[in-house]
């Protein structure tokens, strides 16, 4: 092997079969995707309040688990 092979990462001139991406924000603005999904959750659960994008944008990042909390708050003011 030369030097210069040897001195390459090993994932050089290799073919790239799959990327794993972060779309919750950082890169993509997702914030209106995450409102159609979280209001038709809500819907077919039978909770009539719809979740705002601005209530949204507030919560993501903090994990889903805390996003599903919201949504399932009658009024995330109390």
């Amino acid at each position: 092997m030369s030097e210069v092979a040897a001195a390459q990462p090993p994932f050089v001139n290799r073919p790239i079969r799959a990327a794993i991406i972060d779309l919750n924000g950082t890169m993509v603005d997702t914030a209106d995707d995450f409102v159609a999904a979280l209001n038709a959750m809500l819907a077919r659960i039978g909770i009539e309040r719809p979740v705002t994008r601005d209530e949204v944008t507030d919560y993501v990042g903090k994990g889903s688990e805390n996003l599903r909390n919201l949504c399932q708050t009658p009024d995330p003011g109390t």
